[in-house]
């Protein structure tokens, strides 16, 4: 038990290590607000706008995007709700005074990035009936990952989690649907 707890001690630290390397870079004002746009994207409304538009070019792969992805949402939002409030985990710019937050975050707790998730549910989702859209996509998932590190309210494990959280749930939708 000692041997977790030095383990779970160190993967804490280094978690704050990446968090502090990568939010160091923070208050260049044109990276500031490429960042604030990117998190922003991470908020959801842009992945229906997306949906729409697959639907409009390609009817019946439109359509997969539309159910396998929401009922990965379905899959995704309760355990990582249940995960969040388990964990309690404060979220960056609660635990250190020197962290100033860039975007307001939705929920209190930190663990896991749903922002994260969703990303990476809408690339996995899409990339399975758009094969073209997948690294594009999976690269935006990233971003909005990193930019959460950034913004000062996830830390790198959290964006981490997030999204393999999401891949899973996006697989797992795909294997009930097909």
């Amino acid at each position: 038990m000692k041997l977790l707890s030095h383990s779970k001690t160190r993967v804490i630290a280094f978690d704050h290590f990446l968090f502090h390397w990568i939010f160091r870079l923070h208050g260049h004002s044109l990276l500031d607000r490429v960042m604030k746009i990117i998190t922003r994207i991470g908020d959801g409304f842009v992945w229906p706008i997306l949906c729409v538009g697959m639907l409009f070019y390609d009817w019946q792969a439109g359509m997969f995007v539309l159910r396998t992805g929401l009922l990965a949402f379905a899959i995704e939002l309760p355990i990582f709700r249940w995960i969040k409030v388990k964990t309690s985990r404060a979220r960056p710019y609660k635990a250190f005074p020197d962290v100033i937050n860039l975007a307001r975050p939705q929920e209190p707790y930190s663990f896991p990035s749903g922002h994260t998730a969703g990303a990476f549910i809408f690339a996995y989702c899409a990339g399975e009936a758009f094969p073209l859209l997948f690294y594009p996509l999976l690269l935006l998932g990233w971003l909005i990952g990193i930019s959460r590190v950034y913004v000062g309210v996830h830390y790198p494990l959290d964006v981490i989690v997030g999204g393999l959280g999401g891949i899973l749930s996006a697989m797992t939708a795909i294997e009930i649907l097909h």
